[in-house]
């Protein structure tokens, strides 16, 4: 009976031990970390942008959704969907994210040396018409990609032709003085933006 008694033991034992041994095998890697299992691609990991320009990158996530933020805004923002725009000149990093993994992209945001055409909203075609004594002020307009603008009130007018036929003061009205043909020259800085320039000629004829 004893012998009996302990072979049922020993063949119990085996089978116990064999249970343990496959559910361990199963269950092998079933605590791993879900961010260590998540793989995030990005399409770009530099970019250079012009200001107020926008570009999308696109990114992948084996985990959860891709979710994307700027390290700064003011510079380079972000959606949802991963279009980036160029708020202003800087450097910012934008990442892609999911499950504690992440992936970025480093945009650099630029403006060119651009000479941007000055419009005005009180003169036709360029031209103005005056009578000596008169005074007319000009009112310099300009809209770049889309958005509006100027220097900040500091126009720079001048009459290159030195004729004497008018003068221009520092607000930009022009005064006749005598009849003639003369041409006044307004330029700026597109809102302070180094390398930029914006720039008009006015023909003032005065009877």
């Amino acid at each position: 009976m004893k012998n009996k008694f302990y072979v049922k033991w020993i063949v119990c034992a085996i089978a116990l031990c064999s249970v343990s041994v496959f559910v361990f095998a199963g269950c092998k890697g079933c605590g791993k970390n879900v961010a260590e299992s998540t793989v995030i691609t990005i399409s770009r990991t530099a970019l250079t942008l012009e200001l107020w320009d926008s570009f999308e990158l696109t990114a992948t996530s084996t985990g959860s959704e891709i979710e994307w933020s700027s390290s700064n805004p003011s510079i380079a923002s972000v959606d949802e969907y991963g279009n980036v725009i160029g708020n202003s000149i800087g450097v910012a990093t934008i990442t892609a994210g999911a499950d504690g993994v992440s992936k970025d992209c480093e945009v650099k945001v630029v403006l060119d040396a651009v000479i941007i055409p000055l419009l005005f909203t009180n003169v036709t075609n360029n031209e103005v018409f005056l009578e000596i004594s008169d005074v007319f002020p000009v009112f310099p307009s300009v809209t770049y990609k889309g958005l509006p603008g100027g220097a900040g009130g500091k126009f720079t007018y001048g009459t290159p032709d030195g004729k004497g036929v008018v003068s221009v003061s520092a607000d930009g009205s022009i005064s006749a003085l005598k009849s003639g043909t003369e041409t006044v020259s307004i330029s700026g800085v597109w809102n302070g933006y180094a390398g930029t320039s914006m720039y008009a000629e006015v023909t003032v004829k005065v009877y």
